[in-house]
């Protein structure tokens, strides 16, 4: 029977021992982070990568990647939707006649009469 050093030894050597490393599929390379916003930046070549990207293959980092850029694409198209639609509405009702003061603007109005009186 050997002595215990020998076998706190051995268990030492076992738990720092080399393993070779094993090749992960999910992990995305630096090369894909390079040039995967030079791609994005194509209007319509770019989205359509996403969405292929997003929703196909086997390796699910590049995955969750692509659905979150698809997802800040959204959240910034809507919000510029937004921006021009409220700046755009006002002149739209002007040319069609729309004539209605909105509320603030009939305050507005009402506050200079009665300061030029």
């Amino acid at each position: 029977m050997p002595p215990a050093k020998f076998c706190v030894a051995e268990r030492v050597s076992s738990v720092f021992s080399v393993v070779p490393p094993i090749k992960d599929r999910n992990v995305v390379s630096t090369w894909f982070f390079f040039f995967v916003p030079i791609l994005e930046g194509i209007p319509v070549i770019g989205t359509l990568f996403m969405l292929v990207w997003a929703f196909t293959g086997d390796n699910r980092s590049r995955q969750n990647y692509c659905k979150a850029r698809l997802l800040w694409q959204l959240i910034v198209l809507i919000l510029c939707s937004m921006v021009v639609t409220a700046g755009i509405l006002p002149l739209l009702l002007k040319q069609a006649g729309y004539t209605r003061t909105l509320p603030v603007q009939s305050m507005h109005r009402a506050k200079h009469k009665s300061s030029e009186e």
